[in-house]
């Protein structure tokens, strides 16, 4: 799980609305997820370690959030099933952004990642222009554990 004030930071960077779906990658016990779901949004979660996606789902089902799936997967294929999404966050660190990501944003789309490898990461805010072209703007540096799982070709090209 990020930090509870790095989670804060995160949401107010993407300035979500009730309308948008979000897809988050490394769900965890589902505490970020839960409080995506509490936009109203619809929110897909993808947890690589099926113990943890079924402690989600229960907290979840506790929390009546309905708007809220919780899925087995490797996260770092995206979610073709749903995708085109207005919003992707990544719950964990990686080295680079997997392109496969990128391909499933909408155009104004954005992705919320921290990028690098210890001990240099950024919080990293990147929005899907028209033409397939991406904006990065990294918001502040932070230190979180990795994702897992992660494919090791195919990233993004500022």
């Amino acid at each position: 799980m990020l930090p509870p004030k790095i989670i804060a930071r995160m949401l107010q960077a993407l300035t979500l609305n009730k309308y948008e779906s979000i897809l988050e990658i490394g769900t965890g016990t589902g505490y970020t997820a839960a409080l995506l779901a509490k936009t109203g949004a619809e929110v897909t979660t993808l947890e690589i370690l099926p113990p943890l996606a079924k402690i989600a789902s229960k907290h979840s089902r506790e929390l009546n959030l309905n708007n809220l799936s919780v899925v087995t997967a490797n996260g770092f294929h995206g979610w073709t099933k749903e995708a085109p999404f207005d919003v992707i966050v990544l719950s964990g660190s990686v080295p680079f952004i997997p392109t496969i990501l990128g391909k499933q944003l909408k155009p104004h789309g954005r992705l919320f990642a921290i990028v690098g490898k210890p001990p240099v990461m950024y919080a990293t805010l990147v929005t899907k222009l028209e033409d397939e072209r991406f904006h990065k703007k990294i918001l502040f540096e932070t230190q979180v554990p990795p994702l897992i799982g992660l494919p090791k070709v195919n990233q993004f090209e500022f």
